[in-house]
């Protein structure tokens, strides 16, 4: 009888445990960087209260709470934002132009406390994915352009030396 009570109670108590832990969804929060022709586009997708709250809360505008670095320098890009029907999610686009000579790029974000899913892709590469936790900037993602940039100068140079021959008069035989 006693072992019954012992399991009913260790029953009790794990459905007691558990049921608060259904109540709350897991962080929802994802970023896509997009960086094409020049050009980047991040949308966050995050949970509607959720960031009505947090501008609110830290006093700051949205696209002071997201941020985008090239180099380590920071762009101030442009911001729309877009509501869901439901009124449940919204999409914070962010965009606007990659510095030409860039050769990497950062994310950090204070919208977020938790861990969310930031997914960055360079034009056709395949992603790649970060798990970031809160105010902690993602690792520099090399542009796929910084590697264009050394393949056209070798090619610019190889170019360079076959017009030089070419160009330059040819010793004179004796």
């Amino acid at each position: 009888m006693n072992r019954l009570r012992a399991i009913a109670v260790a029953a009790i108590g794990l459905v007691a445990f558990v049921r608060p832990a259904l109540a709350h969804p897991p962080g929802t929060t994802t970023v896509d960087l997009v960086l094409h022709d020049g050009r980047f586009n991040a949308s966050i997708t995050i949970d509607a209260d959720a960031l009505r709250l947090k501008p609110a809360a830290l006093q700051r505008p949205i696209v002071d709470l997201a941020g985008i670095a090239f180099d380590g320098v920071s762009v101030t890009p442009a911001v729309e934002t877009t509501t869901s029907p439901d009124g449940q999610t919204t999409v914070v686009t962010l965009s606007g132009d990659v510095p030409p000579d860039a050769t990497s790029v950062t994310w950090k974000s204070s919208l977020v406390y938790g861990a969310y899913l930031l997914t960055i892709r360079d034009g056709g590469d395949a992603p790649r994915a970060q798990w970031l936790q809160g105010l902690q900037p993602s690792t520099p993602y090399a542009l796929r352009s910084s590697h264009d940039v050394r393949s056209r100068n070798n090619i610019l140079f190889a170019l360079a030396l076959s017009a030089s021959a070419l160009l330059l008069p040819r010793a004179v035989k004796r």
